[in-house]
């Protein structure tokens, strides 16, 4: 699995500067706070996308192991068969093959 590539400082920079230019440029409505919201949401989650990518991927670890840690694995499936996948295994659900793995 490779890692998502995300903006350099370098990209977030322009990204800054060019949300800067169109304020001041009259290009956005400064008056609406949701219209400033709108033009700026793209750059925020642009610039924090290491970290929401991070932190949703530690919640949802976080959640798969509750799930299997309480035998709870049909809430787990889709993940137990993307990994059974990306390995090129196959265990037919229900199976003592898939329960051994579920369990680990």
């Amino acid at each position: 699995m490779h890692e998502p590539a995300y903006p350099t400082d370098e990209e977030n920079e322009a990204e800054r500067a060019k949300l800067i230019a169109m304020v001041q440029s009259g290009a956005v409505d400064t008056s609406a706070p949701l219209t400033i919201l709108d033009a700026s949401v793209d750059f925020l989650v642009k610039k924090d996308a290491a970290t929401i990518d991070h932190e949703a991927r530690a919640a949802r670890l976080a959640a798969l192991k509750r799930y299997l840690i309480a035998s709870e694995t049909h809430q787990a499936q889709h993940d137990i068969d993307a990994c059974l996948d990306r390995l090129h295994l196959s265990a037919e659900r229900g199976s003592a093959e898939r329960t051994v793995l579920q369990s680990r």
